[in-house]
């Protein structure tokens, strides 16, 4: 005698939805845009993404950046090796890929030149906007009145005090001063030092004129850009928010950092998400492994 057994039922997978019911908002490159990237290790797949501060990015790179040694990614160096991945380990490029990747970069710092001039060009407007107002306009005037130091170190000696007496303006028009008389790399860090002081004193007039100076006494002035960027995304600024984060991409793009200047595309994405042209960056970036030229 047989025992008659039911086979368990089976239910049909979903069928897929037809082509006409994909978004083209969602089927980027077949359901998959290389903008986004991948989710970092610690974010399952699908989930959405934690909420970045574009300040807090800036600064952090900022001094990921300064904290360089020289030599590194950020620099003009050439060395055989890939960056480091995520493991800690490095690949040796091979002769070729060395000798394209330092043609590449001896081709990005040849097109540095044009970068600087219209970084200069936006520090003149920016310079112009605050010399005739506030703090800042007591700085140039104050500067205008005062003899210039007859050396730098002097300069730098009195500034510091000035700084800890909290008297910016004056500390501003010597940095002025000293910057005119002794353009350079040490000038221009001394006018830096200043306009931090006015920064953290929340008088962002003065220290535009202080980071401008910086920049003007050597260009293009990487602290000074990425402070004038900072200061730009603090005030929420539509226009020059995303042009100082433009700049600060080139830069890093044309000293070879690639994956610090693939970091503000994507904060300048946020900020102009119409831009084509920078989603195409992303995109290229992710596929190859390195800027567009």
């Amino acid at each position: 005698m047989f025992t008659r057994v039911e086979a368990p039922s089976v239910t049909a997978p979903p069928a897929a939805p037809a082509a006409a019911e994909v978004a083209d908002a969602e089927a980027g490159l077949w359901g998959f845009d290389p903008a986004e990237r991948e989710s970092p290790p610690g974010v399952a797949a699908g989930s959405a993404p934690p909420a970045v501060d574009p300040v807090a990015v800036v600064a952090e790179a900022a001094l990921a950046v300064e904290s360089r040694p020289a030599g590194s990614a950020s620099g003009s160096s050439t060395a055989d090796t890939s960056p480091a991945s995520p493991h800690g380990w490095t690949v040796r490029l091979s002769p070729r890929a060395a000798r394209e990747r330092e043609s590449r970069l001896r081709k990005r710092l040849d097109e540095l030149p044009v970068l600087t001039d219209a970084i200069i060009a936006q520090v003149h407007q920016q310079r112009r906007a605050v010399s005739d107002r506030g703090t800042a306009r007591e700085a140039v005037h104050a500067a205008s009145e005062q003899s210039a130091p007859s050396e730098l170190a002097v300069a730098a000696t009195r500034m510091a005090e000035l700084i800890d007496g909290h008297r910016l303006t004056e500390a501003a028009a010597l940095a002025l001063r000293a910057s005119e008389a002794f353009p350079g790399e040490v000038a221009a860090d001394l006018a830096c030092r200043v306009g931090e002081a006015a920064r953290h004193s929340k008088d962002d007039d003065l220290a535009t004129l202080c980071f401008t100076t910086s920049v003007l006494a050597a260009p293009p002035g990487d602290p000074a850009c990425w402070q004038l960027a900072g200061m730009a995304l603090e005030r929420k600024d539509p226009r020059l928010a995303p042009i100082w984060m433009e700049f600060l991409a080139k830069l890093l793009r044309a000293r070879g950092a690639d994956e610090d200047a693939v970091v503000v595309y994507r904060q300048l994405l946020s900020l102009t998400p119409r831009r084509e042209d920078v989603r195409d960056i992303l995109r290229l970036a992710s596929l190859t492994g390195v800027l567009p030229d």
